[in-house]
């Protein structure tokens, strides 16, 4: 099940968050990358030496998509110490730890107790992707998208399995879409962001699980 809420962030909401990812220092990032050579993700600095270890991943990324196996290049936040009041953290608290959000998410998916499993926020630069997987036992995934004025042409397409055939979705401003994953999951992708692309695609992720009972 995919839903999609169109503009469910005002455009002064969803500027004022792009404008503040856009203002976080560097080391607030890290490049993640995962192919098949990888037991776990690899988390790089944006400095030269990250950029020497992302260019040495290149034909291992290569590789793994050509070998189907799952494959992911992008950038996203790091986690913040306990107690931070940066912009990221208060849309936490404010925002997807409250109750108001959370009736979004019973209203519109089957979580009855949703809690929230994680969150970050996400910057595809040209040549990102996020290969097919299903993200099993993660109830359902969230986005809230950043990326002003997307075309289409740019990539970074979310792509979702529907039968024989895909549904795509261009990112839109501010809209806010429910992925249902369930315990067997979803297979889904985000396509490879083009060379055309003016600015990275931009957007708050993240997971909610129903508590247990």
């Amino acid at each position: 099940m995919i839903k999609i809420l169109k503009n469910y962030l005002s455009h002064d909401e969803s500027w004022n968050l792009a404008c503040a990812a856009d203002g976080t220092p560097a080391h607030w990032w890290s490049k993640a990358i995962k192919h098949n050579k990888t037991a776990k993700p690899i988390m790089m600095n944006n400095n030269i030496g990250g950029y020497r270890q992302e260019y040495g991943a290149s034909h291992h990324i290569t590789n793994s998509v050509n070998s189907n196996d799952f494959t992911y290049k992008f950038s996203r936040s790091t986690n913040h110490v306990k107690g931070c009041g940066c912009w990221e953290c208060t849309f936490k608290k404010e925002v997807l730890e409250s109750e108001k959000f959370k009736d979004v998410i019973r209203k519109n998916t089957s979580l009855e107790n949703p809690v929230l499993y994680e969150t970050f926020t996400s910057a595809y630069y040209p040549g990102d992707f996020l290969g097919r997987h299903t993200d099993e036992k993660r109830g359902v995934a969230f986005i809230f998208n950043l990326s002003w004025d997307w075309k289409p042409e740019y990539g970074g397409i979310l792509n979702i399995e529907n039968g024989d055939t895909w549904t795509s979705y261009v990112p839109g401003w501010g809209d806010l879409v429910l992925l249902e994953l369930g315990e067997t999951g979803k297979l889904h992708f985000v396509s490879e962001v083009s060379s055309f692309a003016p600015r990275p695609r931009l957007a708050i992720s993240g997971w909610y699980n129903d508590a247990e009972s």
